[in-house]
């Protein structure tokens, strides 16, 4: 990840392909789309390093949803919470922020282990710097349509054994974004996130732009998505 001339890191970019194949929604994310899909790493949100436990994020677009296939490497996969919108960040989870208009607006869904999601609608209240003064949270939003499904290659729970990685394959259709299939080279904005519990990590928290702050919640901080062929 680049860095700037502070020392920070650089607002990160990812070409998203657009295709026009649908995948069966199983977790395992074995369709020969995948291969072609975008591709990034999450890093450690507090330093920008390298994770103890790596997080891939497959990314792509068809002419009516979003796709993503995640792969979380884990050797204690821990998650009691199924009930929808849960505080699923008390365990272990994945999150993705979406804006695809102006940055104080923006989407929050999040999966866990246990195929447990979270879909709300963030108003972020931002000062003139772009830094979060607070957030509303609107939980009575639903993701019209999303589809989510979870491969376990190990236990939930069970932290005497040694697990592999856990797998969540998401669609998210434009009509849930109340938008229409992005045009080539349109841009929205996003960070992507884990929180990563158990063993070897008391707590690891990870993010595709690290936002180094003690809050995910800073939209000044997402990357870009940007549409190709």
């Amino acid at each position: 990840m680049p860095f700037s001339s502070i020392g920070a890191p650089a607002l990160p970019e990812i070409q998203v392909p657009i295709f026009e194949e649908e995948i069966l929604i199983d977790g395992r994310a074995d369709e020969a789309v995948w291969l072609k899909s975008a591709s990034l790493e999450l890093m450690d949100n507090d330093s920008a390093t390298i994770p103890i436990e790596p997080t891939t994020v497959l990314l792509f677009i068809s002419n009516d949803a979003l796709f993503l296939s995640w792969k979380i490497f884990d050797k204690d996969i821990q998650a009691t919470l199924t009930e929808r919108d849960s505080q699923f960040w008390d365990e272990e989870v994945v999150e993705l922020f979406l804006s695809t208009e102006a940055l104080d607006k923006y989407y929050e869904l999040q999966w866990n282990p246990l195929n447990g999601f979270f879909d709300a609608i963030i108003t972020n209240q931002l000062d003139s710097t772009g830094n979060s003064k607070g957030i509303i949270s609107v939980t009575e939003y639903t993701a019209i349509g999303m589809q989510s499904a979870v491969y376990l290659e190990g236990t939930v729970g069970n932290a005497s054994d040694s697990d592999k990685f856990w797998s969540v394959e998401v669609k998210i259709p434009f009509q849930a974004l109340k938008i229409q299939q992005p045009k080539r080279s349109e841009v929205w904005r996003a960070n992507l996130f884990r929180f990563n519990r158990g063993n070897p990590v008391n707590l690891e928290r990870q993010s595709w732009s690290p936002t180094m702050a003690s809050s995910f919640h800073q939209p000044a901080k997402f990357g870009s998505l940007i549409f190709t062929d």
